[in-house]
């Protein structure tokens, strides 16, 4: 399918972005019973693979690492403490075709094998640390065979309506995909398409809200996953009748830049359908690992020569979607992460940093997503995962109030719970908002319908 066919075919999308939702969906949020987690994963074994999930799962601590290989140190498992230790780098050797199915049992052996190891211990009185018990008990939840078991257990064991203050609330949830398989030119055990297609699904049986991630390489290269390009795959996932996606989730640092030019078709699109694109903002763990990369910058070619780490910083720095938000100014944008975790740690807000002072530095980040925030009428973010460390708050609470719009421009979210290790997510949840008792509302269910949705019954893009 060419950008053309995609332009004549998007003319049957509906412009109004509740009749993306399914019926139940609708209902809960014209009622006012709903509330919202906008930045969500419903990951599972067979949608990953071998090297992201061991990445995901250590967070890059060598120190983690060293103390789950000393748990299980027997020589059968030699192959598994390389690929752990190799998960923390950008290791050539790690390959890109699929595991196979011994290679996860394998992986599968070694974790029971470290959790047996973790309860002789407890006999002993030996000490694990917390970040291990948490790592085994997140892989447990990774064997999980389908995204709806793992949908159902982030509803018992995360969902904000757990808490005493949300009981009798409906909890909507983003589903964003990642195409791994176009980034790294990889196999996984479920391909592309059919995650695609059991997201309909999902998207029409719970209050969920699938993204389709897109990737410009898809557009004119034979990758894995499926056979068809990404105009036809943006298809499948918008039907011009019956189940739909609701969003499109961009993950610049897996290798492009959001300017380019064959992502302009779905662009438009998005912005003369009201269909919200998330764009990761966050940190560069995942990453594109090919050193230099050519990606586009509009129509110009560009060749990053830095580190894997650095071009990442790069191509998921905000400032990269300005010549987007220009071209097509009331795209619904969430610039994800609110730039993450160490630009805030960074951040002075007597003296905000606009620029960069080297290739990994991060802190001009916050400048310029509340620039664009004020700027562009439908641009917000969220702050999944960048706020769980509660002496940030005071940072965010002075923002909002040297910058009024932002209580309409933050939404809730709280991103990979399943490969990220956390503490307590929903404690970790109650105490953020008990903080921004006042915005409570604004964060959970204003904002996201507001700047992800609109009015129910307009089909009008805004401009003003």
């Amino acid at each position: 399918m060419t950008a053309d066919d995609l332009r004549d075919y998007a003319k049957g999308l509906s412009k109004n972005g509740w009749d993306r939702l399914s019926t139940e969906t609708q209902g809960l949020l014209k009622t006012n019973e709903g509330i919202f987690d906008t930045h969500t994963h419903i990951f599972d074994i067979q949608t990953l693979d071998v090297w992201v999930t061991l990445r995901r799962l250590l967070g890059g601590s060598s120190e983690l690492t060293e103390e789950l290989i000393a748990l299980v140190p027997d020589e059968q498992y030699s192959e598994i403490h390389y690929y752990l230790r190799g998960s923390l780098e950008e290791h050539s050797d790690l390959g890109t075709e699929a595991a196979s199915d011994e290679e996860w049992d394998q992986l599968a052996q070694f974790f029971e094998a470290a959790t047996e190891a973790v309860s002789a211990s407890d006999r002993t009185e030996a000490t694990v640390s917390i970040s291990l018990r948490e790592l085994l008990k997140h892989w447990r939840l990774l064997l999980s065979q389908d995204m709806e078991e793992v949908y159902r257990y982030y509803m018992d064991n995360f969902a904000l309506t757990l808490l005493p203050a949300y009981r009798g609330k409906t909890l909507v949830v983003t589903a964003l995909m990642m195409d791994l398989e176009a980034a790294w030119n990889m196999e996984v055990r479920r391909p592309f398409e059919q995650v695609v297609t059991e997201l309909l699904v999902l998207g029409q049986t719970h209050p969920l809200l699938p993204y389709f991630a897109v990737d410009p390489r898809r557009v004119d290269h034979d990758l894995p996953g499926s056979e068809k390009n990404l105009y036809e795959l943006f298809t499948m996932a918008f039907p011009t009748s019956g189940p739909s996606f609701f969003g499109v989730k961009a993950y610049p640092g897996l290798g492009y830049l959001p300017s380019d030019w064959r992502l302009d078709p779905i662009m438009k699109i998005c912005a003369d359908h009201n269909i919200p694109v998330l764009s990761h903002c966050g940190s560069s763990t995942i990453r594109a690992t090919d050193t230099p990369l050519e990606v586009y910058r509009g129509e110009e070619l560009v060749v990053l020569t830095g580190t894997p780490e650095e071009n990442a910083v790069l191509m998921n720095d905000p400032r990269e979607w300005e010549p987007v938000l220009k071209k097509y100014p009331h795209l619904r944008l969430n610039l994800a992460h609110f730039g993450g975790i160490e630009p805030w740690e960074n951040f002075d807000a007597n003296d905000p940093a606009t620029e960069p002072q080297n290739a990994l530095d991060t802190s001009h980040r916050i400048y310029h997503i509340v620039r664009l925030c004020e700027t562009y009428d439908y641009v917000h973010t969220d702050f999944s995962y960048t706020f769980v460390e509660d002496d940030l708050f005071p940072k965010l609470q002075q923002q909002i109030e040297e910058h009024p719009k932002l209580t309409s421009r933050v939404v809730h979210g709280t991103d990979s719970w399943v490969v990220v290790i956390e503490e307590n997510m929903v404690l970790g949840q109650r105490s953020f908002l008990q903080y921004f008792e006042d915005y409570q509302e604004d964060f959970l269910t204003n904002n996201p319908i507001r700047q992800m949705l609109g009015s129910p019954n307009s089909t009008k893009v805004k401009t003003s």
